[in-house]
């Protein structure tokens, strides 16, 4: 998946994926080794140096660019934290009302949630990111998927 993205990201961006390894810092070799694990159906991932670099070039999540998530980058939308949160168990708020926490965790989440605006951007999206894989894995732990109610 990760090679397909890079692809996908390239193109998009209107770049040759040697010029993007190369404008990172990223040898021209490990483009040659993605795409020829890639070709014969084996799964090549950068490392995490590469990765990071990668997905800056490309103003995408790290897990966008390992085709780990669907959307290439979250912003920030106090709303949207509210209402994830809300539509937990123990949540069950009206639109517009502010969620209580239930225990410390609970708390601290909500906590980062309200002072958010204050984080420099690159650090809040990465935050606000693994929040809402962190709320994707209790969903799936609950047996829950994000649509159901």
């Amino acid at each position: 998946m990760f090679y397909d993205r890079f692809i996908q990201l390239c193109e998009q961006k209107g770049v040759k994926p040697t010029r993007a390894a190369i404008e990172n810092g990223i040898a021209r070799s490990a483009v040659s080794n993605w795409k020829s694990n890639w070709a014969q159906g084996i799964e090549s991932l950068p490392s995490t140096a590469n990765a990071n670099a990668l997905a800056d070039y490309f103003d995408v999540s790290v897990d966008y660019l390992l085709g780990n998530v669907s959307e290439p980058y979250f912003h920030l939308d106090n709303q949207r934290i509210a209402d994830e949160i809300n539509s937990l168990d123990g949540y069950k708020k009206e639109p517009g009302q502010k969620a209580e926490p239930n225990n410390d965790y609970e708390e601290h989440i909500l906590m980062l949630a309200r002072k958010a605006e204050d984080i420099p951007k690159e650090q809040r999206d990465r935050i606000i990111q693994n929040f809402a894989d962190t709320i994707d894995i209790y969903l799936a732990a609950k047996g829950l998927k994000k649509e159901d109610p």
